[in-house]
């Protein structure tokens, strides 16, 4: 069911219910009494109020004189020529009522203002032009219909509680390519029907435009009745329910946010809660490999060294041992030095010893200079070995370093996984309260319309007080031709203000 037929369904049935609320006259004297009264208005074709009157319908389940009041300058029995008495200097109406049966008569008010300001203009070709100028024009027709509070009506309680509805009818045979702004066009028989309405506290407002050939139009008319959602609404509960399935799969969304997060974060830094070491993060490992590589170069640098001073230590070793001899003196040789200078003999027991340590130094020198040189030449494959190890190293440095790449990409996708997490956190908190928001805002929207304990006080006289109903009708005069009647269309049977407003949303 749409909006607009709850609306008008809520409409009728406020419109035609109401207990019976009986006003006591303020004489103290007279009967209690049901009231209800309809305020008809006379409006010229611009909006401006020319005449008020009041059709007053009373009721008692006794018989005897009830006393009413308003402000009118004159009276009409409607029930019968007899029962009906006005007192001009109280204001006061004297009816004579009969137990059970309604008594209605019409009181002209002397002060016509309305709740509502009412404005009708009109243009011709884009130029305004007043009513009485209008009829029997040819042209591109505008009329804009408006009605607003009147800040000058003493009870404002009709503008905040009753709801409006504005219609005017154009003739298709005159009026062509027909729109209308703010309002409903319907067709209704040889007319164009347009209805606006205003919901209570707001202001009317639509336009019309339509391309006219001596143009005339009927009245403009309007009607006002109180506005009410006083009966049970739709069960929306269902509605709301369905909003469970979203919340479930969102909350299902926020959790595997959470855990791919965690996941992602016990892989790169270990598990603090468990107590499971955090594994050497690829930026460690990198800075490991670049001290491990300085250091086996520094290896192969002190190698280097190593190797040309073995390989000088190899030929001066070589040298050396040229120049000593590696035999000691026999002893014959030194026999004969001896036989040959007796007088010298502690000299020559001096050069015996110094000759067989320079015979045991060369002796040594001799077997040590295989050995330096087998050193020397053993440091260059050692060399190549450190420098092919420094190679790879390098190489694995180059590789972690991508990989440090891609570990601080994996930070930053940590990092955003986060960020999502909680902003999702925060999407989700909001889809959870949709059902109580979306709740708490049917209920205000409702209750800005609830008029359920409004009664109307009486529009003829404030003494009166509260009474059944008030409801008001207008009628702005028709737009017709110079020296014409206007005749218009043939009307279909009259409709009340409850028919019209349920036709609306048909």
């Amino acid at each position: 069911m749409s909006i607009k037929v709850i609306l008008t369904c809520l409409l009728v049935l406020t419109m035609l219910s109401g207990a019976a609320v009986y006003a006591e006259s303020a004489a103290g004297s007279g009967l209690e009494y049901a009231k209800e009264e309809t305020v008809y208005g006379a409006l010229d074709a611009s909006g401006g109020v020319r005449g008020l009157y009041i059709v007053n319908t009373l009721l008692s389940d006794e018989s005897g004189v009830a006393v009413d009041y308003g402000g009118y300058a004159s009276l009409t029995n409607l029930t019968g020529a007899d029962g009906l008495a006005f007192i001009p200097e109280e204001q006061a109406v004297e009816v004579t009522l009969e137990a059970g049966e309604p008594f209605s008569y019409q009181g002209t008010l002397a002060d016509t203002t309305l709740p509502w300001i009412f404005m009708i203009r009109y243009t011709l070709d884009g130029e305004e032009i007043s009513p009485e100028e209008l009829g029997g024009k040819s042209g591109r027709l505008g009329v804009m219909v408006g009605a607003v509070r009147n800040a000058a009506a003493p009870d404002s309680s009709y503008f905040d509680n009753y709801a409006l509805q504005a219609s005017l009818a154009l003739s298709k045979r005159l009026c062509r390519n027909v729109s209308a702004s703010g309002a409903i066009l319907a067709d209704a028989g040889m007319s164009r029907q347009v209805t606006a309405t205003a919901l209570p506290g707001s202001p009317l407002y639509f336009s019309l435009e339509a391309d006219v050939t001596d143009f005339e139009m009927g009245a403009v008319t309007i009607a006002a009745a109180p506005f009410s959602m006083d009966i049970p609404l739709p069960d929306i509960k269902p509605m709301l329910a369905q909003f469970d399935q979203l919340t479930d799969g969102s909350a299902l969304i926020q959790q595997a946010l959470a855990d791919m997060s965690s996941a992602l974060d016990t892989a790169m830094n270990g598990d603090e809660e468990s107590g499971q070491p955090a594994m050497p993060s690829v930026t460690q490992m990198n800075q490991g490999l670049t001290l491990m590589n300085a250091a086996l170069t520094g290896t192969s640098r002190q190698l280097g060294q190593m190797e040309t001073g073995l390989a000088a230590i190899a030929d001066s070793i070589s040298q050396l041992a040229a120049a000593l001899p590696t035999e000691p003196i026999t002893e014959e040789s030194l026999a004969a030095l001896y036989e040959a200078a007796p007088e010298s003999k502690a000299l020559l027991d001096q050069l015996a010893a110094g000759y067989a340590a320079a015979a045991a130094a060369g002796s040594a020198l001799a077997e040590a200079q295989p050995q330096a040189a087998a050193f020397a030449q053993a440091i260059p494959p050692l060399r190549t070995g450190l420098d092919t190890v420094s190679g790879n190293l390098s190489q694995a440095g180059t590789q972690m370093a991508g990989m440090v790449s891609q570990a601080e990409g994996l930070t930053q996708l940590l990092d955003g996984l986060n960020q999502l997490s909680e902003q999702y956190g925060q999407f989700h908190e909001g889809v959870a309260s949709i059902p109580d928001k979306a709740a708490e805002a049917i209920d205000g929207m409702m209750a800005s319309f609830d008029r359920s304990g409004y009664q109307p006080e009486s529009f003829a006289d404030p003494r009166i007080g509260v009474v059944d109903a008030v409801q008001f009708t207008l009628r702005a005069d028709a737009i017709t031709a110079p020296g014409v009647v206007f005749a218009g269309e043939p009307e279909p049977e009259a409709e009340s203000f409850l028919q019209r407003l349920a036709n609306l949303f048909r």
